[in-house]
C-alpha cells in the first residue's frame, strides 16, 4: 500500500455504516487494521490537515481511554449508587427513567418521533451535576482526592503528539476542571504550553470551589459544562482566541461531542473548513455510528469530516506527516505550519 493510513471515502452516513457492517467479521477476529472513513477525498483531507494549528478536544474516551465518572463513583462509595440511579425528571421519558446512567449513555436518548427534545437536556444534566457536587461536599471530598483521579485515566496513545504542537487548544468536557488540569500536568502537556507565552490551553469544564481545608464546597456557576452546552464553550474559545474554523482540528469520541465541532461545509469537490474527527474503537464503531440514526440526529453527521477507526491517534498522525511531506514537496502550504512545529510533531 503506497500510504501508511488507508482512507475510505464515503458520500453518506448509510455508506459509512455499510463499510463498518461489512468489516464486522474482521473486527471480531481482531484482524482489522486501523483506518479512516472520510467524507472528503484523501487529497482534500491531507490539504486540510496541513492547515490545522488549533484544536478542540473532548476528554473522556477521547484523550484518554477511561472515564472520570467511574473514578468519581469510587470516591463517593455507597453514596454513588443512589445518585447514579436517581430519577432526575421524576417522570418517565419515552418509557425510561431519566438517570445519570441513561444520560451518560445518550444525550439524545429522550427524543420524540419527530426528532424534537421532549425535555431540555441541559437542564437535566445541570440538575444531576448539582446533585453530584452536593454529594462531594457532603462526603467532604478534598482537592487532592479529586486530582488523584487523573492517575487512573490512561492517555490514549498518540494524544500527546497531537496536542503538544497546537498553538491554541480547548479541552471541553462534561466533567471536572481539576481532574483535567491534573491529567494535563501528569502527562507533560500543560508544561508544553506554559513554556511559550503565545500558546493557549483553555479548559471548558466545571470548576469546583474549596474551603481553607481544601474540601469541596460547591462550584463556580459560570464554569458549568454539560454535554448539551459544549457548543457554547467551543464558540467562546473560537471567538475569544480569534481562531478560524478552517484552521481547527476538533476531536471527539461519539455523537455527543458533535455539538462542540464547527460546521463543515462539504461540496462535491472539497471541504471548506477545518477537520472534525470522531475517534472510534473498531470493536464499537458501528454501534457508535448507528447512534446518528437511533437518536434521530442525522444533522450532526453533517459536522463530521472523518472517522478514525482506531484505538490510538497514530493513523491520524501518519496522515498529518504524509500531508506535510506531500505539500511541501510540491511547494504548497509551506507557511501553514512553522518548521519548528513540524519538527516537534514528527522529528523531521
Amino acid at each position: 500500500m503506497p500510504h501508511g493510513t488507508h482512507v475510505r471515502h464515503v458520500r453518506s452516513l448509510a455508506e459509512a455504516q455499510k463499510v463498518l457492517a461489512n468489516l464486522q467479521d474482521t473486527v471480531a477476529a481482531g484482524e482489522l487494521r486501523p483506518f479512516v472513513i472520510s467524507r472528503i477525498k484523501r487529497k482534500e483531507l491531507l490539504r486540510n490537515l496541513t492547515q490545522v494549528k488549533y484544536g478542540i478536544f473532548g476528554f473522556d474516551q477521547t484523550l484518554h481511554s477511561a472515564s472520570q465518572w467511574t473514578e468519581i463513583r469510587r470516591i463517593l462509595g455507597p453514596k454513588a449508587q443512589a445518585l447514579w440511579e436517581t430519577d432526575i425528571s421524576k417522570r418517565p421519558i419515552n418509557g425510561q427513567a431519566v438517570t445519570i446512567s441513561n444520560l451518560i449513555k445518550g444525550q439524545y436518548l429522550y427524543m420524540s418521533p419527530a426528532g424534537q427534545p421532549l425535555v431540555e437536556q441541559a437542564m437535566l444534566q445541570t440538575e444531576w451535576t448539582a446533585q453530584l457536587i452536593q454529594a462531594l461536599k457532603e462526603q467532604q471530598v478534598t482537592r487532592e482526592q479529586i486530582r488523584s483521579i487523573a492517575q487512573y485515566l490512561p492517555m490514549r496513545a498518540g494524544a500527546a503528539e497531537i496536542l503538544r504542537p497546537m498553538m491554541k487548544v480547548s479541552v471541553i468536557s462534561w466533567g471536572l476542571r481539576e481532574i483535567i488540569n491534573a491529567w494535563l500536568e501528569i502527562n507533560g502537556i500543560a508544561n508544553a504550553f506554559k513554556r511559550n507565552s503565545i500558546r493557549v490551553l483553555e479548559l471548558g469544564a466545571t470548576e469546583l470551589r474549596f474551603d481553607d481545608q481544601e474540601r469541596v464546597t460547591g462550584h463556580v456557576s459560570s464554569s458549568l459544562v454539560v454535554n448539551a452546552n459544549k457548543s457554547i464553550k467551543a464558540n467562546r474559545f473560537l471567538e475569544g482566541c480569534g481562531v478560524s474554523e478552517g484552521l481547527t482540528l476538533a476531536v471527539g469520541d461519539s455523537i455527543y461531542d458533535m455539538e462542540m465541532m464547527p460546521f463543515v461545509r462539504i461540496s462535491a469537490e472539497q471541504a471548506i473548513s477545518g477537520v472534525n474527527v470522531l475517534i472510534m474503537s473498531p470493536a464499537t464503531a458501528l454501534e457508535t455510528l448507528n447512534e446518528f440514526d437511533q437518536h434521530r440526529m442525522p444533522r450532526l453527521w453533517q459536522r463530521v469530516t472523518c472517522l478514525l477507526i482506531a484505538d490510538d491517534f497514530y493513523p491520524l498522525l501518519e496522515l498529518q506527516k504524509e500531508a506535510i511531506q506531500r505539500y511541501d514537496s510540491i511547494g504548497q502550504n509551506k507557511k501553514q505550519i512553522p518548521k519548528e512545529q513540524v519538527k516537534e510533531i514528527f522529528g523531521l
